[in-house]
């Protein structure tokens, strides 16, 4: 096989939908790969300049795979996870271990530049598993439930190097959520009730676990209310639920207040967080959520959230379907909240959700249906 061949390509579309062979998408010597390279496929990191549209893209190639993509305005960091199973020269069945690679790219305004590369033991969980802070990364792991931990790395030369860490959080539970705030983290483990950890990140060097709270169930997703609340979505453990958290005593956090969804009822907002969303200005909180019951019910529910007295649910769009739709969101505009998804557009006052002011349906492609 030609090599040149594999590589991506570009092309041009003219207004009249005539397209040009541009050739390769990049130059051979700006492709990276390990010393060691387990992935054909790759990815591609382009800068361009908005204000020169004609002027052409500066690319750079990783030939490898990438689990998560995290940026910070300085930093474009590509990372992925590999697991181990088992042993080849024994054919024995070994406990499953991972480890990730977490390879930094600097951002500058005329280029794209490869900065340095590191490894930590264990997985992360999403891109919400990292945060670039005053210099330092940070990464919450697991290693499938014997080691929850965080480590905080530091660039040295071409190396990204463990200076500070946190292991054995949490022994024999998952890692279910994590979430870095300038100095603060939080991290949410499971196995028969929610530890929620609070970390203090002050001190790079030694970063430490200082408070925790046990309750039911575990978060999928963390979401800050100011520096004094955590809003949370995840399972109780088998429907949806809700909770608010008073971070304020940083070492004795607590539950303000929880909802759990009736049997049946789920949101996307559980795995997506983009689906999740919070309007502060307003304290209102709206999910996606489908019902399954006599017929199937799309939606989005509304609540209101206040930090003392925590959960109102204010109601809820709903409409039923044969279709599901490939996503869901909920939406607020002034005051009025929509429901949107790819063949639907639904609309409601936010004071008056059960009355459908106004709705559209849009034309879904026949590859999706079929």
């Amino acid at each position: 096989i030609d090599p040149m061949t594999l590589l991506p390509k570009r092309y041009r579309v003219g207004s009249d939908a005539s397209v040009t062979d541009l050739g390769t998408a990049v130059d051979v010597s700006k492709i990276l790969h390990p010393e060691k390279p387990r992935w054909l496929n790759f990815v591609m990191i382009v800068s361009m300049d908005i204000t020169q549209p004609n002027s052409p893209p500066g690319i750079v190639a990783y030939l490898g795979d990438s689990y998560a993509i995290y940026a910070s305005p300085q930093a474009l960091y590509i990372v992925q996870s590999d697991y181990r199973s088992f042993d080849n020269s024994e054919i024995a069945i070994q406990p499953v271990t991972a480890s990730t690679q977490i390879h930094k790219f600097t951002l500058h305004a005329e280029s794209v530049q490869a900065a340095a590369s590191g490894t930590v033991p264990g997985r992360i969980l999403s891109q919400y598993s990292l945060s670039e802070h005053k210099g330092f990364l940070r990464l919450a792991t697991d290693d499938w439930n014997t080691n929850t931990a965080v480590y905080v790395l530091e660039q040295v030369g071409e190396m990204l190097n463990v200076a500070g860490k946190i292991e054995n959080i949490a022994p024999g539970e998952n890692l279910y959520a994590a979430r870095f705030l300038g100095d603060r983290g939080f991290l949410v483990t499971f196995l028969q009730i929610d530890p929620l950890f609070t970390l203090d990140l002050s001190n790079p060097r030694a970063p430490a676990v200082v408070g925790e709270l046990k309750v039911p169930g575990f978060s999928q997703y963390l979401h800050p209310l100011g520096d004094t609340h955590l809003l949370a979505i995840g399972q109780s453990p088998n429907d949806v639920q809700l909770s608010l958290f008073d971070i304020s005593d940083f070492a004795n956090p607590q539950l303000v207040d929880s909802v759990v969804w009736e049997s049946g009822e789920w949101s996307e907002a559980l795995y997506d967080p983009l689906a999740f969303n919070y309007w502060a200005e307003h304290g209102l909180l709206a999910l996606p959520m489908v019902a399954w019951r006599e017929e199937r019910l799309f939606g989005a529910r509304i609540y209101g959230v206040d930090p003392v007295r925590g959960f109102t649910n204010k109601g809820q769009i709903t409409s039923a379907s044969t279709h599901y739709p490939r996503w869901s969101r909920a939406v607020f505009i002034g005051d009025y909240s929509y429901y949107v998804r790819d063949d639907l557009v639904e609309v409601a006052a936010t004071r008056a959700l059960d009355q459908t002011i106004a709705s559209v349906d849009l034309v879904v492609p026949s590859a999706v249906i079929n």
